[in-house]
């Protein structure tokens, strides 16, 4: 709830209670659209003026915040001293009890009562501006205690945060820097008003009458709910991401969140952690904050990161607002290597644990600011670094990388991610893990919405391959208000799927429990899931796997051809080193450690055989590197990471590299898909072409068989169809015995990213039956016409008329009806 409590511009006061002792010394003004709190005479004393908005009252309730905020203009001297406060009813305002943000030209407070200040501090930036300023005072109920931080934003800097500090009111009678904390109790779960006023602090008797000018008293009430403490030690909502290598882990014990590893990658790797349960949005005009406390680390490049990031994406993007901190740096991040900054000095340099990471999005018409802090945990909440930027509708200027893409994620669905990013840049470093707790996430200034509904649980995992016929797609729907059955849909390469024709749906409105079967062998298969609920609230989910055969035809990248056209039929896999542990091992019937030779056997434009980008092939140019796929089969069967045994992929592609591959290939007419994965690239084009000349020789000549046209997809892995260059049609290849295949490459990565090459698989081509399905109605259900004359060389089909109105469709091929004509009793429909 965000509400504006006076705006004065009625220049009208109501609703306002004034105190000032009963003197009758001190006045309420409204004038200008701005209000006054003044005294008429100097009171040559301490003294002071309240004004209490006496019509609606408040409550600090557990997992709530309220805030309180009024814009200071001026003050006419030094020690006048405005506040605003929360007193609760059941004290008068003339005793101050309750919790006020005070503030004059020298001093910012904190107090609890009159010379009760948890407290009083008297340097800082915020002391160079002394008027026009936003005085916030937000109160989060937590558990028995209260979280309070005061915050001093500059008007006139697009409110820049000239102050913040976060206190902690608890049962107990806490440590104050002025009086004492009496009564002891916080204010939870009292009712009280919100409170402006004018403290006159004349300790001689020697000051003029005060006056303080305010203006927008504005109060934010809204969820401040805690994400998970991590008390139960189940990791539940929490869905892990680690590229489906299995290496990452998530575990809770002893009250706290570790994410991990079990085995160093050797290579850059992240695992992260998608809260799933809920779904925040940056709207204009509201704040999304979302906070974790980093416990430890436990090495100098383990980065512990927090992020918000849009649906729209999946997590493997890393596409989002993130902040990231290790023991050197703290960055803000809007995707992989795109910073807005990466500061690496700093005193949080010297608080490596036990820290709060904060980052905090408001929306502003179509741009975001962002503000990340760090606090100290161990030292009342202290601001360690604070930095705020502003990512706009167009493209900034990022400190690192481009801003791609340029607009905000502001009226974007998105998720509370955790994320551990291990940072090994030449595959030294042991495995990472960063220990966290307290996850929380607020959101102000938001009117009360609609709640959009939660696809979650979904299976298969996305970019699974090689999975059986019989497998199901499932997932789940969580709505506030419910989903019905129909509202719920899957795409399936093109094709509709509702509860009409296949969908399961079952489970109550509010959690729906959905699958699909019927999937093909052979296929592969992109799934969009989409669901509605009666407010128009949408998610979507993309999905992609396939049901290729788990002994189809397969060529890894990384085994080109070695020494002038050699090559394996059926290559063995072997641990990456030897047994020591040190140098690159070698197998005779492995690709592992062969030398091929430029020109002959691959050609690349890398010259630096850097060992961390070149583990398998380590005396080429090519760069390899463990592909960080789903984990085939094969792999697993012969030992896995723990046997040193790596699924590698062909890394740092450039344009007019290529690699041969000669095999002795089964016979028949195959479906070609490359497998790899696109990181924020929009196109990548590779060539399937046959060497037409001698392998052993330079210059060799080569036929274009089609091409691999990708689009962008993470660091997930998809399958590209081979196709004419146009991407429209597929190309079927037609092999058999000994042939030289070449993958080259033309549209590459251009600033390096990410472009990984996992595999060739090669698909039995089976020309697909066309068939005529009908139905009596649109949505069907349609049933295949057996007494159809199909004429594949006219491209007709021909068939009795049946009853008034018939729908048609085709199916088994890539074809359309293009016309249809009745007569004589009979249908004739022409496709193309």
């Amino acid at each position: 709830m965000a509400e504006v409590l006076d705006d004065f511009d009625d220049d009208k006061v109501t609703g306002w209670e004034k105190f000032d002792f009963g003197s009758g010394n001190g006045f309420l003004k409204e004038e200008d659209g701005q209000f006054t709190i003044g005294m008429y005479q100097a009171p040559k004393q301490p003294f002071f003026v309240a004004a209490t908005y006496d019509s609606q009252t408040y409550t600090i309730e557990d997992g709530v915040t309220l805030e309180f905020r009024i814009d200071l203009i001026e003050a006419n001297q030094p020690e006048a001293y405005a506040a605003v406060g929360f007193i609760p009813k059941d004290t008068s305002v003339s005793q101050l009890s309750g919790y006020s943000a005070v503030k004059d030209n020298g001093d910012v407070i904190l107090a609890k009562g009159l010379n009760k200040f948890f407290y009083d501090t008297t340097d800082g930036e915020w002391t160079e501006t002394p008027e026009n300023i936003t005085l916030s005072i937000s109160m989060t109920g937590k558990g028995e205690s209260v979280v309070m931080t005061v915050k001093v934003l500059d008007i006139e800097n697009n409110n820049a945060v000239l102050f913040e500090q976060t206190s902690i009111d608890t049962p107990d009678a806490d440590d104050f820097q002025t009086g004492t904390d009496s009564p002891a109790a916080p204010f939870l779960g009292k009712p009280g008003n919100f409170v402006l006023l004018l403290y006159h602090n004349d300790t001689n008797g020697s000051l003029p009458a005060s006056t303080v000018t305010l203006d927008n008293a504005k109060v934010f009430q809204y969820e401040a709910a805690t994400v998970d403490d991590f008390d139960d030690n189940k990791v539940n909502d929490w869905e892990k991401f680690d590229f489906g290598s299995g290496n990452g882990f998530l575990n809770e014990e002893e009250g706290q969140l570790t994410i991990g590893m079990h085995q160093p990658p050797g290579q850059a790797f992240f695992v992260a952690a998608t809260y799933e349960p809920k779904t925040f949005v940056i709207e204009d005009g509201t704040t999304v904050e979302f906070s974790v406390d980093l416990i430890e680390a436990n090495q100098p490049d383990s980065f512990a990161v927090l992020s918000f990031i849009p649906k729209d994406y999946p997590v493997s993007t890393l596409t989002g607002y993130s902040v990231a901190k290790d023991i050197n740096d703290v960055l803000l991040a809007k995707g992989l290597n795109k910073y807005f900054y990466d500061i690496t000095q700093g005193d949080w340099i010297e608080r490596e644990e036990n820290i709060r990471l904060v980052l905090s999005m408001t929306g502003s018409g179509k741009s975001v600011e962002i503000t990340t802090r760090v606090l100290d945990l161990e030292n009342d909440f202290q601001v360690l670094f604070e930095e705020t930027v502003t990512d706009t509708a167009g493209e900034d200027e990022l400190g690192t990388g481009n801003d791609s893409p340029a607009a905000s994620f502001i009226d974007k669905p998105g998720k509370f991610v955790l994320l551990l990013y291990h940072n090994d840049t030449n595959g030294s470093l042991p495995a990472s893990s960063v220990t966290l707790d307290n996850a929380h996430a607020s959101v102000s200034g938001a009117d009360e919405k609609n709640q959009p509904p939660n696809i979650a649980s979904v299976s298969p995992v996305t970019s699974s391959m090689m999975l059986p016929a019989s497998t199901k797609i499932a997932f789940v729907v969580n709505d506030d208000n419910g989903v019905e059955p129909s509202d719920i849909t899957v795409m399936l390469n093109g094709t509709t799927h509702t509860v009409a024709n296949g969908l399961t749906v079952a489970g109550s409105a509010m959690a729906r429990e959905v699958s699909l079967g019927g999937l093909k062998a052979g296929e592969n298969y992109h799934a969009v899931i989409t669901a509605v609920d009666a407010d128009g609230g949408t998610d979507t989910r993309n999905l992609y796997f396939d049901t290729f055969d788990t002994n189809s035809f397969v060529v890894e990248v990384e085994d080109y051809n070695y020494e002038w056209g050699e090559f394996i039929d059926t290559p063995v896999l072997i641990p990456e080193l030897d047994e020591d542990g040190f140098e690159s091992n070698w197998g005779e019937n492995s690709y592992n450690s062969q030398e091929g030779y430029i020109g002959y056997d691959f050609f690349d434009t890398d010259e630096a055989l850097v060992p961390a980008a070149h583990r398998y092939r380590p005396y080429d140019g090519v760069a390899t590197a463990p592909a960080l796929d789903l984990v085939r089969q094969k792999f697993n069967d012969a030992g896995g990471a723990q046997k040193g045994i790596y699924d590698f992929g062909v890394v740092d592609i450039e344009e007019g590299e290529w690699l041969n591959y000669t095999r002795t290939y089964p016979n028949g007419e195959y479906l070609v898909y490359l497998r790899q994965a696109q990181f924020d690239m929009s196109e990548a084009k590779s060539t399937l072409e046959l060497v037409t000349s001698a392998t052993d020789e330079e210059e060799q000549t080569t036929e274009v068989l089609g091409s691999f046209l990708g689009t962008q997809s993470g660091v997930e892995f998809r399958n590209v169809l081979l196709t004419d260059e146009a991407g429209k049609e597929p190309i079927v290849v037609k092999l058999g015995g000994k042939a030289t295949l070449r993958l080259a490459q033309h549209i590459t990565d251009p600033e390096d990213l990410y472009l990984v090459q996992n595999y060739l698989v090669f698909i039995k081509y089976e020309k697909p039956t066309l068939a005529l399905q009908a139905s009596s109605a649109v949505n069907g259900p349609y049933q295949t016409e057996s007494g159809a004359t199909i004429d594949e060389a006219n491209r007709t089909i021909t068939i009795g008329q049946s009853g008034d109105t018939q729908f048609y469709r085709l199916s088994g091929a890539s074809v359309k009806i293009g016309s249809v004509q009745v007569a004589d009793g009979k249908v004739t429909l022409k496709y193309e």
